[in-house]
């Protein structure tokens, strides 16, 4: 933000959810920094994972850290893959999702998660001028390239993508609401619908939790549920002993570890 305020020109900033939501409070308070970004653009974001998170799908691979020279996250096509590239030339690759060794289930089963994700109401960055993030639809599962969600909020986002389209540097077709929503079915219902029962929870236990506007005197038996799967796995991610048993636990378990959420998320 001090980089931004002390040049010259004009600013795009690209982050999650929450990223956007102090861009914008910053801007609140430093009218010069509101002059000079002109743009915000947001990842969709559920929730992300600690850097142990990473950690742990290293070791899982019996990779030493101190011989990756680059390891990136998505890439090779959609919905792409981990890869780690070694000193000596060689790399490894671990799917995103997809198959019983994806890393992602890790992730998604709510291991390694900070706690602050767990009371964050914002899926699809609402504060942004254009999100986007990838298009998790059924009939799109088969797709090697990917597609993506994208939401536009103000006009000089519709401007730079009607600008976009014109000059033929991307292609985009026009979707419903409907879609969009099915697309972010399971992360919906984790940010909005169960909500209020994560932050009664919280509360109750005696945890500082923000204020929103939306009503939180709901109570759902299922969300409950939910929410005690969602705390075990960030407590046993948190605690180093239990990392450590963790670790035995093969790749294929979390996977099914996962769909256990995902048959509550049903309920």
């Amino acid at each position: 933000m001090r980089q931004i305020v002390s040049s010259q020109g004009k600013f795009a900033v690209v982050g999650l959810p929450c990223h956007i939501h102090g861009v914008r409070k910053a801007e609140h308070q430093n009218p010069r920094l509101k002059k000079k970004i002109v743009l915000h653009v947001c990842l969709l974001c559920s929730h992300i994972a600690n850097f142990m998170g990473t950690e742990f799908v290293i070791e899982k691979l019996r990779i030493p850290k101190d011989q990756i020279r680059e390891l990136r996250y998505r890439g090779k096509g959609w919905p792409g893959s981990m890869t780690i590239e070694l000193r000596n030339g060689s790399s490894a690759n671990i799917p995103l999702v997809g198959s019983w060794y994806s890393y992602w289930p890790i992730f998604s089963s709510f291991l390694f998660t900070p706690m602050r994700c767990t009371m964050c109401p914002d899926q699809s960055g609402e504060l942004a001028d254009i999100s986007l993030g990838d298009a998790w639809l059924p009939e799109l599962r088969s797709d090697k390239i990917g597609e993506s969600i994208i939401v536009t909020r103000t006009q000089i986002a519709d401007d730079i993508l009607s600008k976009m389209v014109s000059e033929n540097i991307i292609s985009v077709q026009l979707t419903t609401p409907e879609k969009v929503k099915q697309s972010q079915s399971v992360n919906l219902t984790f940010k909005k619908s169960d909500l209020s029962t994560r932050l009664i929870m919280l509360s109750l236990l005696g945890k500082q939790v923000p204020v929103f506007t939306p009503d939180q005197s709901s109570w759902s038996p299922m969300a409950f549920l939910r929410a005690l799967l969602i705390y075990f796995s960030i407590a046993v991610s948190s605690d180093r002993h239990l990392r450590l048993l963790l670790v035995h636990f093969p790749i294929p378990f979390f996977r099914m570890y996962y769909g256990l959420y995902k048959l509550l998320s049903k309920g």
